[in-house]
């Protein structure tokens, strides 16, 4: 288990709502890996996901089935320093820093911020 929880979805949502970002989601270390133990995905973003692929799929429940090392890639990054790290556009970075490349230019991920956030990573676009 994850030591830390996910923050309920609303908070989440209220992030996503005041950043005007797509998405918003919690990395929690267990083990020296992180993964995701909450996300939540802005109604008009997967609106328009399902319209474009047809699917049910989108970046954050991509990411739940991750797990990512403490210091690798940018929540392993974050997570490790404690610090934060924004990206302009992430499908321009190499993929030893990015590890989430191809997901990312799938689902036309581009800007994005990973915060340390009470004892995990929040990241969002």
């Amino acid at each position: 288990m994850p030591r830390v929880v996910g923050p309920p979805e609303a908070q989440l949502k209220a992030i996503v709502e005041k950043s005007g970002a797509a998405w918003a989601m919690l990395w929690s270390e267990f083990g020296g890996k992180l993964s995701v133990t909450g996300h939540y995905i802005a109604p008009e973003r997967v609106a328009a996901l399902k319209e474009k692929r047809r699917d049910d799929d989108n970046f954050p429940k991509r990411c739940c089935s991750l797990s990512i090392e403490v210091g690798s890639g940018a929540a392993g990054r974050v997570y490790a320093n404690k610090s934060e790290e924004f990206f302009q556009d992430v499908q321009t970075l190499d993929s030893s820093k990015f590890l989430r490349l191809d997901q990312s230019k799938e689902f036309g991920i581009k800007s994005m911020a990973c915060v340390y956030f009470q004892g995990g990573v929040l990241e969002y676009g």
